[in-house]
């Protein structure tokens, strides 16, 4: 007997050294980025961009946050009505809350909607759930929320000319009143392969394709959200800090010239050239990443927790501590006319 309790008391005491390991280390990762997001670009690097001659107006279209504010600009992401398509209320939290918090800031001039095409009554929640997207709204700075009513099912896909037909006319019911439109909605993975997702990337093409003219905006663009590979889906903050860590080096011109030969030596020069003409908005690849920073990252986790009540069951926690789309989105240029 005694023995049993020996094994049972050894057992424990690996598991609690087990878990302190991993706690040190997730909280180690979290400070790494608290710094890499937000001290360093809120208290290091903000002073030129403070001091530059505002004889373009720049001042007056960032946010001052250096992280995100060149690419934004790059991509004329700004003077916009920035039309998001969804799929279920829950959508924009989860996945796009970096981009739209990002593009709500004041100075960038945009108008934020919100088109999710269902009210995801699946489990017979739809009345709750409409409630809860309309709250989240206000936690993201969206301006105007429509909720349809397509069927929420995994297993259906819905039809790529209903949702041209709705969209022209819930984009004809918006007042689109900035210079360009830009619509955003998932990609044809749809992050996490759900068929509604993809149809509603299906649909957009295919109302990009038709040219539909949309009250008097003089420019369309249309911008999917990149499905990450699993290993970088759920990598939690990981390889965010190694993104945040690569372009705080560049930043520095010194430093580049400095490291330029060692991405040579080892072989990986490609993904950092791409990683770098992500950060700084080139149009060699069409993507944008935009990031969150601690507080608004909060602000996200608030929208999912409070905003989003019903949804948060045990397996949510997992998404909100692991996913890095609760960080950071990669934004690519799909059709534009």
């Amino acid at each position: 007997m005694k023995s049993v309790c020996n094994v049972f008391r050894k057992a424990r005491t690996v598991l609690q050294r087990i878990n302190t390991k991993i706690l040190s280390k997730v909280t180690s990762i979290l400070i790494t980025w608290i710094i890499l997001s937000t001290v360093i670009p809120n208290y290091y690097r903000p002073a030129p961009l403070l001091l530059k001659s505002n004889t373009d107006g720049y001042l007056n279209t960032t946010s001052l946050y250096e992280l995100n504010s060149n690419a934004v600009v790059n991509h004329q992401l700004i003077n916009s009505d920035i039309v998001l398509v969804t799929a279920h209320p829950d959508d924009e939290s989860m996945f796009f809350a970096p981009t739209l918090i990002e593009l709500a800031k004041s100075n960038y001039g945009n108008r934020i909607h919100l088109i999710c095409f269902s009210d995801g009554n699946f489990d017979g929640l739809g009345k709750i759930r409409s409630e809860e997207i309309s709250k989240s709204a206000t936690f993201l700075g969206i301006d105007s929320v429509k909720v349809l009513d397509y069927a929420d099912n995994i297993k259906l896909s819905w039809d790529s000319e209903d949702i041209v037909n709705t969209l022209t006319t819930e984009l004809a019911e918006l007042e689109l009143t900035l210079p360009q439109l830009v619509i955003l909605t998932f990609d044809d993975a749809g992050v996490s392969s759900h068929p509604n997702h993809i149809s509603l990337f299906n649909g957009v093409s295919k109302f990009m394709n038709l040219q539909q003219s949309v009250q008097s905006a003089s420019s369309v663009n249309f911008f999917k959200l990149k499905t990450w590979p699993i290993y970088i889906k759920f990598s939690s903050h990981v390889i965010t800090n190694f993104e945040l860590l690569l372009h705080h080096i560049k930043s520095q011109a010194g430093l580049c010239q400095r490291f330029q030969s060692l991405p040579n030596q080892l072989g990986f020069q490609q993904s950092l050239r791409q990683y770098s003409n992500s950060f700084y908005g080139s149009s060699d690849f069409d993507s944008i990443v935009i990031y969150s920073d601690f507080y608004s990252w909060f602000v996200n986790m608030s929208a999912m927790t409070y905003a989003h009540h019903s949804q948060i069951v045990w397996f949510r926690w997992f998404w909100l501590f692991f996913s890095k789309y609760m960080n950071s989105n990669e934004l690519i240029l799909v059709d534009s006319y």
